[in-house]
């Protein structure tokens, strides 16, 4: 699965695929960030949601009368 990347001043996620033409080269070889040579354009990864420690994994309800 390729990864996913934010333009620095906001906008859409967009694929390595979906880059602009100069811009890719630079990618696959970063892994926070990077500033394309060519164009300038600013590009952040995209960070996976952190699950919550505290989540709903492992828990039991408990069930009966109140």
């Amino acid at each position: 699965m390729s990864r996913l990347w934010v333009p620095g001043g906001g906008g859409a996620d967009r694929y390595v695929e979906d880059l602009p033409r100069c811009c890719r080269g630079y990618a696959p070889r970063e892994e926070e960030s990077f500033a394309c040579r060519e164009c300038g354009a600013v590009w952040e990864a995209v960070r996976p949601p952190e699950l919550d420690p505290c989540g709903f994994a492992g828990r039991r309800e408990r069930r009966g009368a109140a």
